[in-house]
């Protein structure tokens, strides 16, 4: 056989490979995006629901607040991300055109990590914890970890989609200056509420 044969042996070997596999890459995708797209519009409905339909009544924690302070949310069980990184902020900032206005309850923050194929890996979360909100702040409740976000630090406060160990689940972000916290929970209802204790305040 001559080298000419044997080249294009070679190349079209290589070039019936490339599409087996760019074949296989877009199959995984469509999968991947349509998983996607149901579980957002899943999430969609469900901040639709509760949106015009939130009354904010006061809850009893278990421990004491100033006399002008009133509880209205308590989120049981958190997972926490705190990001202090100014490149990441800056990208994701970027990503997600943040301005000062609001945003509708149903547009979700973009990650690129959402439609990454190979990003299978489990998230290590900061810690887990409650979440309370007042009328005046938002605290973070974790063993190791207390923290206490003012309304008037908050940039943007939105909803979004979190990839974590080849599961979408629900969540949200809280956009300040300094940091972003990035928060996995269940509770899409109490999440309405603190979007709207933050609108009001």
């Amino acid at each position: 056989m001559s080298s000419i044969n044997l080249g294009i042996i070679i190349f079209f070997s290589i070039w019936i490979l490339a599409l087996i596999v760019s074949g296989i890459l877009g199959w995984v995708y469509q999968i991947k995006h349509k998983t996607f797209k149901i579980v957002r519009e899943e999430i969609r409905q469900e901040l639709i629901k509760y949106k015009d339909k939130i009354n904010l009544e006061a809850i009893n924690i278990n421990f004491e607040l100033p006399n002008n302070e009133i509880s209205y949310v308590l989120i049981e069980n958190i997972s926490v991300i705190e990001i202090d990184n100014k490149k990441y902020i800056k990208k994701f900032s970027k990503q997600n055109n943040f301005k000062e206005t609001e945003n509708e309850d149903s547009d979700f923050a973009w990650e690129n990590d959402l439609y990454k194929l190979m990003n299978n890996k489990k998230i290590i979360w900061d810690y887990d914890g409650k979440l309370y909100a007042t009328n005046l702040r938002i605290m973070i409740d974790a063993p190791m970890n207390y923290i206490q976000i003012s309304y008037k630090d908050i940039k943007n406060l939105f909803s979004t989609i979190i990839y974590d160990n080849k599961e979408y689940y629900f969540g949200f972000i809280i956009y300040t200056d300094n940091k972003i916290y990035k928060i996995k929970t269940s509770d899409i209802k109490s999440y309405c509420k603190l979007k709207k204790i933050w609108k009001e305040s």
